[in-house]
């Protein structure tokens, strides 16, 4: 196969200049902030963005699971 040219030296397609880096988005952090029911996670408020939290839920203990029913 004479037409087939050979891809895997990185040369990529003729007349393109190869990329000057990988590309990465910024790791973007917002400020955790509750809203009271507020449904939707990030909000915004005097043209900051916030992270809306739900608060943690404490797992009950085995003492006060009752008996299950049959």
């Amino acid at each position: 196969m004479p037409s087939v040219r050979d891809m895997d030296n990185s040369q990529g397609h003729a007349g393109h200049a190869p990329a000057p880096g990988v590309c990465e988005p910024a790791q973007v952090r917002y400020p955790r902030k509750r809203r009271e029911n507020w449904p939707f996670r990030f909000y915004e408020e005097r043209g900051r963005m916030y992270e809306n939290i739900v608060p943690r839920q404490k797992k009950s203990s085995p003492d006060d699971v009752g008996d299950a029913l049959l």
